[in-house]
This record gives structure tokens, C-alpha cells and sequence, in this order.
């Protein structure tokens, strides 16, 4: 490497500054190509994918949730999973084999466009309708591809898709406490609301999986006890779950529902009040940490009442009970007065005197006047 001395000053002295020779110039070093993975492919049934896609987010704003994330999980299950951050769907395709893994792109996972996915699969249910192969797809992918490839069971119909570039968010937080065991008490009459596109689409879910499924709702709890969304399932698809972010919603009832309510409302209530009162009466024969405990439930059965009318809109105050319909008056019985007087021990008139009316005085009649015609002929 050669060199020249030019001088610079610095600091205001003069120095020598090595310079770099015309053509001696380092060459940086040239990155080295990203291998590119060969394609793998797994097959997944269409109605999931199906099922997927109404869950998958509209907002371009959050692009990465537009699409489904096909994935492996750390127990080496393959999901499918779809969430538009008030919903989110996952779906068990299959366990892998410890000695036979699957495609190694699995472990990071792909994010499917949901656009372009609905219509290759309507594409491809129509060429191969009649088919062995109706009913589901094949998806291939190589680490560091540009293109994934959606394609039919006999790979003649293919389609190049480029997935989604950007991370799913760590849905399984949702699921973390799936297990933990603990049930939510939401409270006698306390509300959970839900926006009605979203539980529309539970059904609609339903339908694209099997439209003979019944779908049952839980509520479930965090490892703290936490409130969580609320758990979809479908009875011939046990694979799939359903999660549904509940809306916020006025606790209190509105005045006509609390009216169309009242006899049940007030049915709780009573059912309630008579735990409680069991439980004070029990506490009165026994002493110390067993009393304590008895009366610890007669507590929270008032406090389940006073929840109940706080919900129901009415504050601390009863429910207005509907007044009972006026009873007919009875006609007067005399074997019913008797029993009556005897019940009162007083002295019984076998006959009820009645009110006697005196008799009108009759009418006398009046003498009739002759006829003038026969008067006339006797003066003739």
C-alpha cells in the first residue's frame, strides 16, 4: 500500500496525513445469498381455512392480521389461526411425528393473505369438485422463498402467492389460561355483551365447518382469576376454538326489561333469601369457627342480593310485585255462613233471616157502563 504525505493542519500545527493509493482501495465484503429452502407442502382441509378467513382482521392499519398464520407450536402441533384483535379462531390440523417431522418453514410459521386465499380456494373447489381430492388444499413453502403455492390435491391447479410479510402476534396468551381450571362468576343478572357482527359470525363459523355442529359457550378464567373472552366450541369439530372479546355494557337493566323480568328476578331473590335465612338459623346452635362459616355464607347470599337488585336497576328497593286481581264477590251461601259463625263460635240460625217486603194492596176493579145500543132498545 502506498502512501502520501500531504500536509494538514491540525490544531494549527501541520502534520502528515497518510493517504490510500489509487487502486488499493479494501473491497467490502459481499453478502452472503439467504439459502433458499426447497418447497414443502402440507394439506389442509378447505372448511377450516374457510373458517378461518371471517375471523381475519379489515384494517389495513394492522396488515399483518389480514391474512391466516399456518404454524407449529412448541408441542409440535400444526394450527391455523386467524384473529382480528375481538375474535380469534384456531384450529388443530394434526400432531406431527417426533421421528418424522414436517416442513421445517412450519417453525416460524407463514401468514396467508386472506384476500387472495378466498379466491384461490373458490377457484380450486370448482375444478375439483367431483374429485377424490374435493374438500382440501395443498399448501407449499421454502424457507426464504418469495412465493408460497396454494394448489389442489392433484397439483394441476396452482397459484403463487407472496405471504404476508410481517410477525403474528403471540395469540396463545389468550389460551393460556384454557387449563388453568377456575370458573368466572360473573354474578346473578350481571350482563356480558357482545357486538352483534361478531356473534353473527359464531354462527357463520358454525356453518363453514360442519352445518350439523352444536356450539356450546364457556366461561373460563386466568391462572389469577382474571376475567377472559368467552369460549366458543363445535360439537363435530372438537379441533376448532373460538375466542370472542366480550363488549363493555351497562351493568344496570333497563326499566322494561327489568319489568319483563320480575318474576324471575324475584323468583332469584327468594331463592337466595332462603338460603340465607337457612344459613342464620343453622349458625344460632353452633360456636366458634363453624358458626363463623355459616354465617360467612348467610353473607354472601345477602350480598348476591343486593347484587341481583343493583343489576336489576331498582338500587336497594324491592321489585315491584303486580297486585293480585281483584276476587270476584261470592254470592251468598247459607252453608257457608254457618261454617263461618260456627268457626267464630257464635249462634247459628239454621234459616238466614230475610228482608220481608210487605204486600201491595190489590186493585178493585171498576164497574163496567152498558153499551148504548143495548140501553136504546130497552127504551124502545
Amino acid at each position: 500500500m502506498t502512501t502520501d504525505t500531504n500536509p494538514a493542519k491540525v490544531n494549527g500545527s501541520a502534520t502528515s496525513v497518510p493517504a490510500i493509493g489509487k487502486g488499493k482501495v479494501p473491497k467490502a465484503p459481499k453478502p452472503k445469498p439467504e439459502k433458499v429452502g426447497k418447497l414443502e407442502a402440507i394439506e389442509i382441509e378447505t372448511s377450516y381455512l374457510l373458517a378461518c378467513l371471517l375471523c381475519i382482521a379489515t384494517d389495513e392499519t394492522r396488515y399483518y392480521l389480514q391474512g391466516v398464520f399456518i404454524h407449529r407450536t412448541a408441542d409440535r402441533m400444526v394450527r391455523a389461526v386467524a384473529t382480528d384483535g375481538h375474535r380469534a379462531i384456531i384450529v388443530n390440523l394434526y400432531r406431527e411425528d417426533e421421528k418424522k417431522p414436517g416442513p421445517s418453514w412450519l417453525a416460524d410459521g407463514i401468514i396467508v393473505p386472506g384476500d387472495q386465499l378466498a379466491a384461490r380456494l373458490k377457484m380450486i373447489d370448482k375444478e375439483q369438485k367431483d374429485t377424490s381430492y374435493a374438500g382440501s388444499v395443498r399448501i407449499a413453502y421454502g424457507k426464504n422463498q418469495p412465493r408460497l403455492e396454494v394448489s389442489d390435491g392433484l397439483g394441476v391447479n396452482v397459484f403463487r402467492i407472496k405471504p404476508i410479510d410481517g410477525t403474528f402476534p403471540d395469540y396463545e396468551r389468550v389460551t393460556t389460561a384454557k387449563w388453568s381450571g377456575l370458573s368466572v362468576d360473573r354474578g346473578d343478572w350481571k350482563p356480558t355483551g357482545f357486538d352483534p357482527k361478531y356473534l353473527k359470525a359464531v354462527g357463520d363459523i358454525a356453518k363453514r365447518l360442519d352445518p350439523e355442529a352444536k356450539v356450546s359457550c364457556y366461561d373460563y378464567a386466568a391462572e389469577d382469576g382474571s376475567e377472559q373472552p368467552v369460549l366458543f366450541t363445535f360439537s363435530t369439530v372438537p379441533n376448532v376454538v373460538l375466542f370472542l372479546m366480550p363488549t363493555r355494557s351497562d351493568p344496570k337493566m333497563h326499566e322494561a326489561t327489568r319489568l319483563m323480568l320480575a318474576p324471575s328476578v324475584r323468583g332469584s331473590i327468594a331463592a337466595l333469601k332462603a338460603h340465607e335465612t337457612r344459613n342464620r338459623e343453622a349458625a344460632k346452635d353452633l360456636k366458634g369457627a363453624e358458626k363463623d362459616a355459616i354465617l360467612a355464607k348467610a353473607d354472601d347470599f345477602a350480598k348476591r342480593i343486593k347484587a341481583i337488585l343493583d343489576n336489576a336497576g331498582a338500587g336497594a328497593k324491592a321489585l315491584p310485585a303486580p297486585k293480585p286481581p281483584e276476587k270476584p264477590k261470592a254470592e251468598h251461601n247459607a252453608v257457608d255462613g254457618i261454617v263461618e259463625a260456627m268457626a267464630k263460635g257464635e249462634g247459628v240460625e239454621l234459616q238466614p233471616k230475610l228482608p220481608v217486603k210487605a204486600p201491595k194492596p190489590a186493585k178493585v176493579a171498576k164497574p163496567k157502563a152498558a153499551p148504548k145500543k143495548a140501553a136504546a132498545k130497552k127504551h124502545a
